[in-house]
């Protein structure tokens, strides 16, 4: 009955908007960018938390019962390859700034935390500042006092990471919209990149995050390619909870705003956003993201071992 009324009025069928898809499975995945200690004042130049009040989220999805998961734990969920848990939650980063390092080995000692950093391909290692915009007078203030912050992770910042749990993806060779790149040159991009971390990190690397990640920052050739050279896992920043099992590509990601109270994070994880992450989610462009056939959906079967449960 709930999905002949889905079908019928879709979004605009008052049931569906009162609540009834609760009684759905859902998956969070929160997408973080910055964590930046003493910034003078707001600034636009950077999508940023303070390590405090990001340790308050943490905190407050611990103690809602949340777990932490993995890529891999996350992709055989989605897949319904293994029970869903209603409080399994996906940590993001996105650019893969050292900033990320002031907070990650106490947390994952502290709450079991894990997350997942994207990298820019081009990006990782180089020395100085990496700026992805002008900046407006309170982060280049910022800038002046912690420029050490301001860098790209290295390849031993990355290993030093994957030791305490945390999984590598890539947010493209350059940080633009890959709409704006030639699919060849794209393809060219990603090859690159994913030899460079098979060398650094010993795997290729199979989950994306695409830069800006709206439907305009992406075409279907563009997720074609990504699909065609392993990537498994590509996530847009649509903001709503992931339906399980999966159908399409990209996967949506509910992002962080700066200094976004740990109420409002709460209410996003619980569904508040999803109407309208689903509507934007529909208008853009996408991939079926089918593992079996209808009706022959493969038995649930245990986490393999070493897994955190």
């Amino acid at each position: 009955m709930r999905r002949w009324l889905r079908r019928q009025f879709g979004l605009l069928n008052p049931l569906y908007v009162c609540g009834l898809s609760r009684m759905e499975r859902k998956l969070p995945v929160l997408c973080y960018h910055r964590l930046l200690p003493d910034m003078p004042g707001q600034t636009t130049s950077c999508m940023h938390i303070p390590p405090t009040l990001f340790e308050t989220h943490v905190d407050r999805l611990s103690r809602l019962g949340f777990r932490f998961i993995g890529l891999e734990e996350f992709e055989l969920m989605i897949q319904g390859q293994i029970r869903h848990d209603k409080r399994a939650i996906l940590l993001t980063f996105d650019d893969g700034y050292k900033d990320l390092l002031l907070v990650y080995e106490r947390l994952a000692k502290k709450y079991a935390f894990r997350a997942t950093v994207f990298v820019i391909g081009s990006a990782v290692g180089k020395p100085g500042p990496l700026l992805l915009k002008s900046l407006d007078q309170p982060a280049s203030e910022h800038l002046a006092r912690h420029e050490d912050l301001w860098t790209a992770l290295d390849w031993h910042d990355l290993r030093a990471l994957q030791d305490l749990g945390a999984d590598v993806g890539m947010h493209g060779h350059v940080h633009s919209p890959v709409s704006a790149i030639d699919p060849q040159e794209f393809r060219r991009q990603i090859l690159k990149d994913s030899e460079a971390m098979k060398a650094a990190l010993g795997f290729r690397p199979w989950s994306f995050a695409l830069p800006y990640g709206q439907g305009e920052s992406y075409t279907r050739r563009h997720l074609r390619e990504l699909v065609a050279r392993g990537f498994r896992l590509v996530f847009s920043t649509h903001s709503s909870r992931i339906r399980v099992p999966a159908t399409h590509l990209p996967l949506p990601r509910l992002v962080v705003q700066p200094d976004e109270a740990p109420s409002v994070m709460c209410r996003n994880v619980f569904g508040a956003s999803d109407i309208i992450g689903e509507f934007r989610r529909r208008r853009s462009p996408e991939l079926p993201l089918q593992t079996w056939s209808p009706g022959k959906r493969p038995k649930k079967r245990r986490m393999p071992r070493g897994t955190d449960r």
